[in-house]
């Protein structure tokens, strides 16, 4: 018998003595099941129906276009780097802590006895590439803007993205153990890189999978923070220089993102993801309505990125200012570098995809100056986030898990539904969307601000 049917073997007999059958496979195969229904009720029907709304053939222009296929380059370059970085903090391989404890650190091969959970991670994530791509491709073939070939590509397409994610996931999560003593080294692959993981980091994304699990239950936002933020590996030698209250500020906020590139990163990636939609929706001449809302949901999560200063402070509401300036006007000062990035880099990226998809500068500059009002609602949108306080109670009265989502989300969903249907409107020349844009963020951040205020103000006693 040689050594792998011998694993095979032992591995079996595990499995029947701790009673474990194929009870996660058929869990699994039913989720994908409800997923199939979902998209097939919900989400083809959604999709066909935007795409109904525009003009087939320009619409078949603008995904053909040059424009179009580098942005789809951006957009998987750029998520292929965040789920990389999402595997250091918690990967696709996370067994339960005695399978761990007892079976991972035995003699049996590693890319054996954890194939089982890169099975349920493959079954997840293809599953989900797919289902992605056949809806949007789906949608626009019934919508007879692309053919069925085309169909077809959206698939593969989808499969592909799926495909590149989960291993650039896996390749997180195996990149941060050593080498494994006395293991060879292989030709890199999926069996290579189950054999790299080591049983400490198995056991410690176990138990911050746990934690944050947790924490999720309990809409917790800040336990959630703390648990996926990275230490501070770098830039420990820089020193904060005096300046005013609101200067020193501003330049706290720039330290840590010296000393976090990785969300410096981040929020660079997604600004230019969410700004570069922004231009293609205001210069394009087709766009589905649902485009410019998802731009802003780009937007938000970058400039997120960049605002950690402002979380901070939010969670730190209420203790003895050491500034001499307060709540709301050390809140506003923390919204100044983010606010600053957000108009460079948003700014830029609008500019050139508008000027790209319109063939004229003209549009371009207009991209540009629509970031400002749009910098204005993603900064009330989230002070509004850092300071909504302590999450509803789950278990009394109609509060419920949905409810506790639409909490955590409400933001985000805020900014959608400001930033997106004024976008669409700049798009097709409305005047009135220039002065809402600045009103209704304005309104935004006196509501954040004012929100602040009360918050700090129940902490007195």
């Amino acid at each position: 018998m040689t050594s792998r049917e011998d694993d095979l073997d032992r591995l079996s007999d595990t499995r029947f003595v701790l009673g474990e059958g194929s009870h996660a496979f058929r869990q699994s195969v039913y989720a994908v099941y409800v997923a199939v229904l979902l998209a097939l009720s919900y989400g083809f029907t959604v999709a066909q129906a935007l795409f109904h709304t525009s003009d087939p053939a320009g619409l078949r222009a603008e995904i053909l276009s040059w424009p179009a296929l580098g942005a789809l380059l951006v957009v998987g370059v750029t998520g292929t780097g965040l789920t990389y970085r999402a595997g250091r903090v918690r990967g696709p391989l996370v067994p339960p802590l005695p399978w761990t404890d007892l079976v991972a650190t035995s003699a049996i091969d590693r890319a054996l006895s954890l194939r089982r959970w890169l099975a349920l991670a493959l079954i997840g994530t293809v599953s989900g590439g797919v289902i992605l791509g056949g809806v949007v491709g789906g949608g626009l073939w019934y919508a007879h803007v692309v053919g069925p070939g085309s169909f077809g590509a959206f698939l593969a397409v989808g499969l592909a993205m799926s495909l590149a994610l989960l291993a650039a996931w896996l390749a997180g999560q195996a990149g941060q153990s050593p080498p494994v003593p006395g293991a060879a080294a292989g030709r890199p692959g999926p069996r290579t890189a189950l054999r790299r993981l080591a049983v400490e980091d198995l056991r410690r994304q176990a138990v911050r999978s746990t934690r944050l699990g947790g924490a999720v239950l309990a809409g917790d936002v800040r336990a959630v923070r703390l648990e996926v933020a990275a230490p501070v590996s770098r830039g420990r030698e820089l020193r904060l220089r005096s300046a005013g209250p609101v200067l020193v500020v501003a330049r706290r906020d720039l330290l840590g993102l010296r000393r976090m590139p990785g969300g410096f990163a981040t929020g660079t990636a997604l600004v230019a993801i969410g700004g570069g939609a922004i231009g293609w929706s205001v210069g394009g001449r087709e766009v589905p309505g649902v485009f410019p809302a998802l731009a802003m949901l780009a937007c938000y999560g970058g400039f997120g990125a960049w605002a950690e200063g402002l979380r901070l402070h939010g969670d730190n509401v209420g203790t003895p200012p050491l500034l001499g300036i307060d709540t709301g006007t050390e809140a506003a000062a923390h919204t100044i570098v983010p606010v600053a990035l957000f108009l460079a880099v948003g700014g830029l990226a609008a500019a050139v995809a508008s000027a790209a998809v319109s063939g004229a500068p003209g549009p371009g500059v207009r991209a540009a100056l629509w970031t400002v009002p749009l910098a204005l609602i993603l900064g009330g949108c989230h002070l509004l986030a850092a300071f909504r306080g302590l999450p509803p109670r789950m278990f009394s009265g109609f509060r419920s898990p949905a409810g506790l989502a639409a909490w955590v989300a409400y933001p985000a969903l805020l900014a959608m539904a400001v930033g997106g249907p004024l976008t669409a409107a700049v798009a097709s020349g409305g005047a009135l969307a220039w002065p809402l844009g600045v009103g209704l963020g304005a309104l935004l951040a006196y509501a954040g601000m004012s929100r602040a205020t009360v918050l700090a103000a129940s902490h007195r006693i």
